[in-house]
């Protein structure tokens, strides 16, 4: 199971407390791309929902188009 929770403190709690009912139930909780992109973009990108738009505004910083 791949899980991918907000970055603020409940997000991060609630990943903690998932992660512990699945390894219970002998499922193995992926991390790994939550833990990657909280560390990008943690501090500047609390929740998930919004990770559209701000790919999109570095992409206009950078003058990068999206095709």
């Amino acid at each position: 199971v791949v899980l991918f929770l907000d970055f603020d403190r409940r997000g991060r709690e609630g990943t903690k407390c998932l992660k512990k009912h699945f390894e219970r139930a002998k499922i193995k909780a992926n991390l790994s791309y939550w833990h990657a992109l909280m560390a990008l973009v943690g501090k500047e990108l609390p929740c998930i929902e919004g990770l559209m738009a701000y790919m999109e505004t570095m992409r206009k910083k950078i003058g990068v188009s999206a095709g």
